[in-house]
């Protein structure tokens, strides 16, 4: 399974595809989190965690 998280603050996607793209991925969701940034996906919708 590949998911692709858009982060907001740039124009890259993080492409999860691994357990290091994965721990990589919760790292920016919590860094969003902590700073009240939405994690949205590829099409642009809310991520919920």
């Amino acid at each position: 399974m590949e998911l692709k998280v858009k982060d907001c603050e740039s124009t890259k996607e993080l492409v999860i595809n691994s357990d290091d793209d994965a721990n990589k991925a919760l790292n920016v969701m919590l860094k969003h989190r902590l700073s009240s940034l939405p994690v949205i996906d590829k099409d642009d919708n809310f991520v919920e965690y």
